[in-house]
């Protein structure tokens, strides 16, 4: 559930007062003194309180007050990075990590290498270890991005720990703080330009096919969508395809039954990755039912090739993405500011 503007408010400023050592007793003010401070009412600073005690940043001493956690943020460094992704061996992140080790490489840290399956329980389970034995930072690939997240608590109480977290790929937008921040790439400038670029060639039927759990797919369907809209595509509600961690195994498999309602007369298909656009384009030379002769796709890691259509696939930076988080991450377990970056993606091939 989002918090009020207000409490998060509070929050913040708390944690930017804590890091800036403004109570150097430990000592917060009282409850009536934040209230006037933030013109807040009781409520809401009980309750922005209640968040910070939950991080474990702040402790509450009966008849005494409340104070900084120190013990929990002068926690010592432990030369460990741990690293999560959602799959580890298969498509993009073998590239992804060769960046990180490129960057952590010599510099004395271990990485911790876990994966999720991108399982919400699999996160919650690496996320409560971590807690348990800290590192000195995390970065992580989250888990289905675009539903409500249950595990925000854990990333709550480790940034509030001090240990910083970079995502990768995709974030939890209730997940913030000084120490957390994102790399990813534009995924709705990408799902924009793959439609536009159908569009200008004279395709104005295009179908979609998007992930529904996660993130880029809501991003890449938004753009793609706005792209019909603006650039005078058709706007057909079963030419949207969805899938989802759970299905998309069956997608893959019988990619025929998730096509069969769209419109016969679609000439073009944007798919989420090439992992979807593979199967899609042996399906479509196939079948003689369908005029499709323009394919785009995302992340450039398989290879693409068909005779009798055009297809593309726009370069997610991979690699680069693992060396730019790793950098980030250095910094901030230094101490130094740091800010989130977007890709832009790379011409299409």
């Amino acid at each position: 559930m989002k918090q009020p503007a207000k409490q998060n408010a509070i929050v913040k400023q708390v944690l930017a007062e804590i890091d800036g050592m403004k109570y150097p007793d430990g000592k917060l003010p009282t409850e009536a003194e934040l209230c006037q401070q933030f013109q807040a009412s009781r409520q809401t600073v009980r309750k922005a309180l209640a968040q910070l005690e939950l991080q474990e940043i702040i402790v509450r001493r009966q008849g005494s007050g409340t104070y900084v956690n120190q013990r929990i943020r002068t926690q010592p460094k432990t030369g460990q990075i741990a690293v999560i992704c959602t799959y580890i061996s298969e498509y993009i992140f073998p590239s992804i990590l060769r960046g990180i080790e490129g960057v952590t490489t010599g510099q004395g840290y271990r990485l911790l290498i876990n994966s999720t399956n991108n399982s919400v329980a699999s996160e919650r389970l690496i996320l409560s270890g971590l807690l348990e034995n800290p590192v000195d930072g995390i970065i992580v690939e989250g888990t289905k991005t675009a539903l409500p997240n249950p595990n925000r608590e854990f990333y709550h109480r480790l940034a509030g720990r001090g240990i910083p977290i970079v995502f990768i790929n995709s974030f939890y937008p209730d997940v913030t703080g000084d120490n957390v921040i994102h790399i990813v790439t534009d995924d709705y400038a990408g799902g924009y330009q793959a439609a536009a670029e159908m569009i200008r060639a004279g395709h104005r039927h295009i179908c979609g096919i998007f992930k529904s759990d996660d993130m880029q797919g809501l991003l890449r369907y938004s753009g793609y969508m706005d792209a019909l809209v603006q650039l005078g595509g058709e706007v057909r509600d079963n030419n949207v395809i969805w899938f989802s961690t759970e299905t998309k195994a069956l997608l893959l498999q019988k990619i025929e039954t998730f096509l069969a309602d769209i419109d016969k007369d679609c000439t073009g298909v944007v798919c989420y990755n090439d992992q979807i656009a593979a199967p899609v384009i042996r399906f479509l030379e196939s079948a003689k039912a369908y005029p499709v002769t323009m394919v785009s796709s995302f992340d450039q890691c398989l290879q693409l090739v068909s005779d009798s259509i055009i297809v593309s696939s726009y370069s997610h930076p991979k690699e680069k993405m693992g060396e730019e988080a790793a950098r980030k991450l250095f910094n901030l377990i230094a101490g130094k500011p740091e800010k989130s970056l977007v890709f832009t993606w790379g011409e299409p091939e």
